[in-house]
């Protein structure tokens, strides 16, 4: 007596039937339009530099952007001889500093604020490296393509913000069609960073990471 196959079984021989036909040129012997890609490229690279125009970040002063100071200031009324008068309390933090790449579709209903319109999820890339690339699922029409900054307080994943322009300004969105197959160059985006002293790389975090309440501190 036979049994049935897991679901799918007779598909996967199928699929590697296909896969071996484009893969020899012989695509004229497969169902039309099997062997069109559907998935694209995208490749995309930064560049850190200071306000004063100093390269901190590939081929900078910076191995890399695993290793920042942050400084979060608050103020609170002084004690003693000084009553009435602010004080300041600077908490300092490590602070790794990632590139993100988001992708919308701009032709979704809901507009690149909603988060089903996202193409794939944002994709957050190392912070030793100053190049990534992604695949994304190919289209007739341009999508959108934005960077953002996001530190990573202290090693902890689940303490991070993005940041503000008063700390870090990018290049502005950029469209492009992602054709299936290709690799979509989006070129170098150069990342300013308002940086307090960019031998130690320390950054005033206080104008421009509001944290999670997840983080600890």
């Amino acid at each position: 007596m036979h049994r049935p196959g897991p679901r799918g079984a007779h598909a996967r021989p199928k699929a590697a039937l296909l896969g071996l036909l484009c893969g020899l040129g012989l695509g004229s012997l497969a169902p039309l339009g099997a062997c069109t890609p559907t998935e694209g490229y995208v490749e995309v690279a930064w560049a850190l530099i200071d306000e004063g125009g100093t390269t901190l970040y590939p081929d900078g002063v910076l191995p890399n952007s695993c290793d920042f100071t942050g400084m979060f200031k608050t103020e609170g009324e002084g004690e003693g001889e000084g009553e009435g008068e602010s004080e300041v309390t600077i908490r300092e933090v490590k602070a790794i500093l990632r590139v993100e790449l988001a992708i919308c579709d701009p032709e979704c209903e809901g507009g690149c604020d909603d988060p089903a319109c996202q193409v794939i999820d944002p994709k957050s890339f190392a912070c030793n490296t100053a190049r990534a690339q992604v695949t994304v699922p190919s289209s007739p029409h341009d999508y959108r393509f934005e960077t953002r900054i996001i530190a990573e307080i202290d090693g902890d994943p689940s303490c991070t913000c993005r940041l503000a322009t008063a700390c870090a300004q990018l290049p502005g969105p950029r469209a492009r069609t992602v054709q299936g197959g290709l690799v979509t160059d989006l070129q170098v985006y150069q990342v300013v960073l308002a940086l307090d002293d960019p031998d130690t790389a320390t950054i005033d975090l206080t104008p421009c990471c509001e944290l999670p309440q997840s983080c600890n501190g």
